[in-house]
């Protein structure tokens, strides 16, 4: 378990992180969302054990960050992992099995499609293999807590759904896991909670349905018909309503013959939460 308890770092005479308190529980996909500069790598960084808290604290199943038994029981991808570049694949795999006493995972290699390179130097990687293979290192020894930093970057389709596989395998089998992310999404299909930074403050903290409801944004509904509705200039109509279904009944009451081409509506999602800086009223 993670637990963060008022949790306050300074970069200089600024507040990143201000306050902050939140637990992560054995078995739950946590999403940490914000705009940039809200707050979610320094919060890593004092997670992974990098930085130290000026104020607050942060406890990784019960030891303090970066101390051995935290190491052993987290497995940390961050958005800049600097990765020796002067080893093989293979040997990074097996150099950082051996820090945690294990040998390195030939099904987890191949799922992340490191088996063919083994032999390529890390410097040669493309940024999408160079993503795959620290997500291998932070994985490869199975601990009970990741904390990951943006860890579908430069991955494709194919390899987001390998990850998104592995990490509800690990939540089964009862890890915890906290992922920064831009991909709102992919946090409101795969989290069950989410914590929305905002100014390096945690402003909200929910399961994604209820954070949405809570927000209060508007729907959006668009008709396209064939020909421009009477008093209409165009043939497309947008709508921003927070009232969906009598908005719908008036403007289909509208279109009477007037053959309809497209309906749309589009509700509102975590984006809404995010630019609010939070809920309606949080």
């Amino acid at each position: 378990m993670i637990e963060v308890a008022g949790l306050t770092r300074r970069r200089g005479a600024r507040t990143v992180v201000h306050d902050v308190s939140f637990t992560l529980r054995p078995g739950e996909i946590v999403g940490l969302i914000g705009v940039n500069g809200a707050g979610k790598t320094s919060t890593i960084e004092c997670l992974a054990g990098l930085a130290r808290p000026d104020s607050g604290s942060v406890r990784i199943d019960g030891h303090d960050p970066g101390s051995a038994p935290a190491r052993a029981a987290i497995g940390v991808l961050l958005q800049n992992p600097g990765l020796p570049t002067r080893l093989t694949v293979g040997e990074t795999l097996t150099l950082f099995a051996r820090l945690h006493g294990i040998a390195p995972d030939p099904d987890l290699a191949m799922t992340l499609g490191l088996t063919g390179l083994a032999r390529q130097g890390v410097g040669t990687l493309s940024g999408g293999q160079m993503q795959r293979l620290a997500l291998a290192l932070a994985l490869q020894h199975r601990p009970d807590l990741l904390v990951l930093d943006e860890p579908a970057t430069a991955l494709d389709p194919a390899m987001r759904r390998d990850l998104r596989r592995l990490l509800e395998e690990r939540r089964q089998s009862g890890a915890a896991v906290l992922i920064a992310t831009h991909d709102l999404a992919e946090a409101t299909s795969l989290c069950d909670r989410v914590l929305v930074l905002s100014g390096g403050r945690l402003v909200a903290q929910g399961r994604p349905c209820d954070l949405v409801a809570a927000s209060r944004a508007p729907s959006r509904i668009r008709l396209v018909t064939a020909r421009p509705l009477p008093g209409e200039v165009d043939d497309t109509i947008l709508i921003e309503t927070a009232e969906v279904v009598p908005s719908l009944l008036a403007l289909l009451q509208r279109v009477g013959d007037v053959p309809v081409v497209e309906l749309t509506v589009t509700g509102a999602g975590l984006a809404e939460v995010v630019l609010a800086g939070g809920p309606a009223g949080a």
